[in-house]
């Protein structure tokens, strides 16, 4: 299932917009629309028609729409219980939700190590069912957990 378009959007223009330092106002002037426009955005209140759309792509650079450093930032920065594993089950970036559901002060904390070492109990197998289902491979995107 595939997120909504406001929240895609949302996600996207606000965490942009903080990895390369911008403010509202900043970016606004880049793509040739007001801070209020850029405010509704990331609230989720408004998504960009096609042309702004398309702008946003090309001023913004089609490269950072799959980059690493703002998949990590996107899943840093999200609500939810969000983990970024890489193929050894390593945390490459963690949600603060996950930070709170296993009593750690920040989800940096949680970086680098196992994901056999965040589970709340000991759940043998469970990376390895993982790996069965596709997750380090690229056929499975994601695993639920309630946090």
């Amino acid at each position: 299932m595939s997120p909504n378009p406001e929240s895609y959007w949302a996600s996207f223009v606000s965490s942009y917009r903080k990895l390369h330092n911008l403010t509202q106002e900043d970016l606004a002037a880049r793509l040739n629309v007001s801070q209020q426009t850029v405010s509704r955005w990331e609230a989720g209140q408004q998504v960009p028609d096609a042309t702004s759309q398309a702008v946003l792509k090309q001023v913004l650079g089609e490269a950072d729409f799959g980059s690493k450093k703002l998949l990590i930032e996107r899943v840093r920065q999200s609500s939810g219980c969000n983990l970024l594993l890489n193929s050894n089950a390593v945390v490459v970036a963690a949600s603060s939700a996950v930070a709170s559901a296993i009593n750690r002060d920040s989800s940096r904390e949680i970086e680098g190590l196992h994901l056999d070492e965040l589970l709340p109990l000991p759940r043998p197998g469970t990376v390895e069912m993982a790996a069965r289902a596709g997750l380090f491979d690229g056929r499975l995107m994601s695993i639920s957990f309630t946090c």
